[in-house]
């Protein structure tokens, strides 16, 4: 019985972490425009946030936009890595992936929230190595999303409807014109 415990035990365990990869890609598994949020900050620092890929683009500083703020900022697929940053104004760039620090340290927690893929935090420590960081990796906080495309109908899905309308007005015109 101790047994089925222990291994309980652990597939719990890795359930629980394999949600969570220190640094680590964030693809979607579809395509769709890629949403941005900036959820939430703690730093002192007005660092810089933004995307490197699959667009580079400043989003703004933590202390000029608002949090809760929205950004529709590129076109997601499945074979795309969205790699998200922060820059502190000390000069050092923290990546949502693997790209290096510099200082040997990872800087950031990427967490797939529902666990399949569709939203991602970012949570960013932005102290270098050397100026003693507190690793609540809670500076910065990014969330990211992709709204998936809605596929347009197919040919025939639009011409039935359109078909039956258009012949039941053919044949009632018809039969007005045959009783006349």
């Amino acid at each position: 019985m101790r047994k089925k415990w222990i291994i309980l035990a652990v597939l719990v365990v890795f359930a629980l972490v394999s949600t969570v990869s220190a640094q680590g890609p964030i693809i979607f598994p579809y395509k769709g425009d890629i949403v941005v949020t900036f959820d939430s900050y703690s730093a002192g620092y007005n660092n810089e946030f933004g995307m490197y890929l699959p667009v580079s683009k400043s989003l703004g500083y933590i202390h000029n936009e608002p949090v809760g703020k929205t950004y529709i900022v590129g076109r997601c697929s499945p074979d795309t890595n969205v790699v998200l940053y922060i820059t502190s104004p000390t000069g050092y760039t923290y990546y949502s992936d693997l790209i290096a620090s510099g200082d040997g340290f990872n800087h950031v927690k990427v967490v797939d929230i529902n666990g399949d893929g569709s939203l991602y935090t970012a949570n960013f420590e932005n102290l270098y190595g050397t100026e003693k960081p507190d690793w609540d990796f809670d500076d910065v906080v990014l969330s990211v999303s992709c709204t998936k495309d809605i596929p347009a109908p197919e040919f025939p899905t639009m011409a039935l409807p359109a078909a039956l309308i258009v012949g039941m007005l053919g044949t009632i015109l018809f039969i007005r014109r045959d009783r006349d």
